[in-house]
């Protein structure tokens, strides 16, 4: 959430370096670079910034980033102290906002700008992400926002990002649609079905491992989200000529399987999977095909 106005923007800032931190630019969606902390010089420090929302929100996706992280530090961020609250005027509507914040490391963001050649990066890429979302799993929690933006590189490793709506699986009961607001090329087709489980997160894997082969170039664009979610439908497999490059698409395409029976039904048999596959040095992908039968 981008602030509304120059001021609004000003006042946060004002507000947190009373608390000794100091933000410049936003980074991100609701994440600005910190650039000291208790009046230090930090350079690894970025904030995530909540308005609008209610306390138990932020307390939620805090809790939930921290757990992940004391799991599992290299492939999870961070966490820095407690979350912070303060309030800022809003000249507008003659009252006050109230803002919560905490502090996390900061990475380096992860774009497609161009298609890896080799399997053995997939594979690399494959195995950080599955590890990362093994350690989420064994502690409950579906993060259903498995994408490009929410992965980030830390130390030469992905990491993931961004609980924004992550859930404790077991736990909430009362999770819904409504609920989960993912972006639609990556959501789980089972949530529009009502039907959520830990499986929704290895199709969003799998999407963002299609979406990487595709070189970004099958996007989704449409205005009205929520009719999109719901018309949703099955991707087609990808192909390649080569055997050994089939047997690693066999891979994703089990992946992202439309029907979650049909799919690899825990991150455990996902991980199986990629570890148990043969690496041959330099292995280009060549000769990929969509759907629609161009070459990827």
């Amino acid at each position: 959430m981008k602030c509304n106005s120059k001021s609004i923007c000003s006042k946060i800032a004002v507000n947190l370096k009373r608390k000794g931190i100091i933000i410049d630019k936003q980074i991100a969606e609701n994440i600005y670079n910190v650039t000291a902390v208790n009046n230090k010089a930090v350079s690894d420090v970025c904030l995530k910034l909540f308005r609008g929302v209610p306390y138990s929100v932020m307390k939620s996706e805090y809790d939930i980033a921290l757990k992940c992280y004391d799991s599992d530090p290299i492939h999870f961020m961070r966490i820095y102290g407690k979350p912070l609250a303060f309030e800022i005027d809003n000249d507008i509507f003659d009252d006050s906002e109230q803002c919560f914040c905490f502090l996390m490391e900061k990475g380096k963001s992860f774009e497609v700008t161009s298609k890896p050649k080799y399997i053995s990066w997939y594979i690399k890429f494959m195995k950080d992400i599955a590890e990362a979302i093994s350690v989420m799993h064994s502690n409950g929690i579906a993060h259903f926002d498995i994408k490009i933006g929410n992965t980030i590189i830390k130390n030469g490793r992905y990491a993931i990002i961004d609980f924004g709506i992550a859930k404790y699986i077991d736990k909430d009961d009362d999770i819904n649609l409504y609920d989960i607001s993912g972006t639609p090329y990556f959501l789980s087709p089972d949530v529009i079905q009502g039907t959520l489980s830990h499986k929704c997160d290895i199709y969003s894997f799998g999407m963002m491992v299609r979406y990487i082969l595709l070189n970004g170039r099958e996007k989704i664009c449409v205005q009205n989200k929520r009719q999109l979610l719901l018309e949703k439908k099955e991707v087609e497999p990808l192909h390649a000529d080569d055997k050994y490059v089939q047997s690693f698409l066999d891979i994703v395409n089990k992946m992202t399987a439309f029907d979650p029976m049909k799919r690899y039904q825990s991150i455990s048999e996902v991980i199986d999977a990629i570890y148990s596959f043969p690496i041959i040095p330099d292995i280009r992908l060549f000769k990929t095909y969509d759907s629609e039968g161009d070459t990827v």
